[in-house]
């Protein structure tokens, strides 16, 4: 397995961010976001949308002795040509995803972000509450419905990617304050999500907002083609 130099760090931030190199395509990735899973579909976290890859194709997890690759696909990762199962990140490496010249991916450490300057929240407290996931699983599928992505949320300051991640799987159920502006952004009620953990059915799905149009505007158009001017919609919030 070949790695170049390998990453030191202090021990009041003994584990690195892990930056996430798809050919063009960056991510940065916290050791507070939790286990990062990259694959060809949601609910991946890093989606790469190409034949050899698994819908959960690797997890990347931090621990406190550093980052570790971990396969959960059918096709297989590897390094250097050979399969692995596991493979600890200990500095620059890249991952072949699906056969031994698949889709590169390409793993660097680099120097973690405080807690605080990543994210204005306090730190998630854990939960064994099975309502939680049920939760979680109906978040995913209204921000399905709106077309919401994590990365998104996460530029937004509305909740970031770990934090999202580990509700929608049912790990952990986020503070009060995050709480209230993810349910801003998926136009529910405040407490709706609270509720659907405690066991209530989710809200009636609400129309989505129509994509912009990056079309030239114009106000005329032949006679035929006009018709009556329909009666306007509910409001709906714009991304």
């Amino acid at each position: 397995m070949e790695t170049t130099e390998q990453i030191t760090t202090s021990p009041a931030n003994a584990v690195p961010a892990l930056v996430i190199d798809l050919g063009g395509e960056t991510h940065t990735v916290q050791p507070f976001d939790g286990p990062v899973v990259i694959g060809r579909s949601f609910p991946a976290q890093v989606v790469i949308d190409h034949a050899w890859i698994s819908r959960m194709h690797l997890r990347l997890e931090p621990s406190p002795q550093g980052w570790t690759a971990v396969d959960t696909s059918r096709n297989g990762v590897f390094v250097g040509g050979v399969r692995e199962s596991l493979v600890p990140i200990t500095g620059d490496i890249t991952l072949h995803l699906g056969n031994p010249d698949g889709f590169p991916v390409r793993l660097r450490l680099t120097e973690a972000a405080a807690a605080d300057e990543y994210d204005d929240e306090e730190d998630d407290f854990e939960v064994t509450d099975p309502g939680v996931l049920r939760a979680g699983l109906a978040v995913a599928r209204r921000r399905e419905e709106l077309e919401l992505s994590q990365r998104w949320l996460a530029r937004e300051k509305i909740v970031n990617g770990g934090t999202l991640g580990a509700l929608e799987k049912g790990r952990r159920f986020p503070r009060p304050r995050t709480l209230a502006k993810l349910e801003d952004a998926l136009q529910w009620p405040r407490g709706t999500i609270a509720r659907l953990r405690d066991g209530e059915s989710p809200p009636k799905p609400s129309p989505r907002c129509p994509a912009p149009s990056t079309a030239p505007r114009s106000s005329w158009a032949p006679p035929a083609a006009r018709r009556p001017r329909a009666a306007p919609a509910a409001p709906c919030r714009q991304r």
